[in-house]
């Protein structure tokens, strides 16, 4: 169809069509909805849509994702236990995401360049929207990272080693008896 032809209500009957016979999680359909939104705001960028967009969440609202939310976190005893079973590659990335709350792909990008003891900051150039930020540094964190940036060569070198991460992560956690629990 042509964009032009596309209404408010087609965009209602493909979010059901997603729900219901793609059998589609809420927060998939939602992230539907976002691409189709951000395909007409470009249409009309580009100068090929002009109108209100259809997919416009002022006009077909987005389902609250906030029920599905990640509710599950480590206790401090069971950080604890993960601790004392990380081998030493592991337990400075596990101390970092505790303590920073940074995701694992953005622990995966730390460069040298990115951590600033003076100012006791991790920048983020790249976070899951796209959007650079930055995270503090704790006293009991400075004392891990400090020591892993004197031996790094460049600005550029990767701060943390994720060889056999999965493997090392998978069977921590197994030993600390967190078995179900997510990075």
């Amino acid at each position: 169809r042509k964009a032009k032809t596309v209404t408010t209500e087609d965009v209602r009957q493909f979010r059901q069509h997603l729900k219901v016979q793609k059998a589609l999680h809420p927060v998939s359909v939602n992230h539907a909805q976002k691409v189709l939104r951000r395909m007409f705001n470009w249409l009309r960028e580009a100068g090929h849509f002009s109108g209100d967009n259809p997919a416009s969440g002022a006009k077909v609202k987005l389902e609250n994702e906030r029920k599905y939310w990640r509710k599950e976190f480590l206790s401090p005893e069971q950080l604890q236990r993960v601790l004392e079973v990380a081998g030493p590659s592991l337990k400075p990335i596990v101390l970092t995401a505790a303590f920073t709350g940074m995701r694992l792909g953005e622990l995966k990008r730390v460069k040298k360049k990115d951590v600033n003891l003076d100012s006791c900051t991790i920048f983020i150039p790249e976070s899951k929207n796209d959007e650079p930020g930055s995270v503090p540094i704790a006293d009991s964190l400075f004392c891990v990272l400090e020591p892993i940036l004197k031996i790094l060569p460049s600005p550029e070198s990767l701060i943390f080693d994720f060889s056999n991460f999965r493997k090392l992560w998978n069977k921590a956690r197994k030993e600390a008896g967190v078995d179900g629990f997510r990075f």
